[in-house]
């Protein structure tokens, strides 16, 4: 009983941290999100902008789904400290379809919305001058200089001399503007091509958001089951038989 308790209040203790962190990302992107759309006021062009808005309730639902988390999680590690049947059977009733619900967004996440992203980062087709490209590609591929600091599909060259300015780093930003640069000079330009520097931080995000979310969900159905052999009344009721026993011992 002591063993069973002992490891749910450790993984709901592990599954707080990790609600903690969904929240610090969360955070971490809306402050980033508003570096670059300062960034990008500097430029004034219209055609530079990209809506940040989707980021922003992404980064936003994060934080609210980090902060629901560390409220489920901690409340179930202070039921079990207090033995709290109440307490430990509302959890279970909460985490159980919980769990399932993040089983299932995972995998359609990773079928319907990573999948897709992945493949359109592998097709992405070379561009031949920056006012000439494909409007789709052109976005994709502004958005991914501006996010990803790179520099085309596959690199600088295939602006035939008019790199964007979204190629430079944002630090020579304003020495541009002061100089009326419209473009960005090739010497200090990225190098690397937007579509494999893009498709390494994919792949790398995708192998650690994959085993974190696998670790949670095998966590969130292990606290589900304990807290329902927990909140079970005999259980309860051997346990605090065991300590008053160990409390009449210690007496004697």
């Amino acid at each position: 009983m002591e063993l069973a308790r002992f490891t749910f209040i450790a993984l709901n203790v592990l599954l707080s941290i990790a609600g903690l962190a969904v929240v610090g990302s969360g955070g971490y992107c809306i402050a980033y999100l508003w570096n670059l759309e300062e960034s990008l006021q500097k430029l004034n062009d219209f055609e530079l902008k990209i809506n940040t808005k989707v980021y922003y309730l992404s980064s936003a639902f994060a934080i609210n789904v980090g902060c629901c988390l560390v409220v489920l999680f901690t409340g179930g590690a202070i039921g079990a400290w207090t033995r709290n049947r109440c307490t430990l059977k509302k959890y279970w009733m909460v985490a159980l379809p919980l769990a399932t619900a993040t089983l299932i967004f995972t995998i359609i996440g990773f079928m319907y919305y990573v999948g897709p992203i992945l493949d359109t980062l592998q097709n992405l087709k070379m561009i031949r001058g920056y006012l000439a490209v494909d409007e789709k590609v052109k976005s994709i591929t502004t958005t991914l200089e501006l996010l990803v600091e790179c520099c085309g599909v596959s690199g600088h060259y295939e602006y035939l001399g008019m790199v964007p300015t979204t190629c430079c780093p944002r630090s020579v930003w304003d020495r541009l503007i002061a100089e009326s640069y419209q473009y960005c000079p090739s010497r200090i330009a990225f190098q690397r091509g937007c579509r494999s520097v893009a498709l390494d931080l994919a792949n790398e995000i995708i192998t650690i958001l994959g085993s974190v979310l696998t670790a949670t969900i095998i966590f969130q159905y292990l606290t589900a089951f304990l807290a329902i052999y927990l909140s079970q009344k005999k259980n309860i009721a051997r346990d605090v038989q065991t300590r008053l026993h160990i409390n009449e011992r210690s007496l004697i």
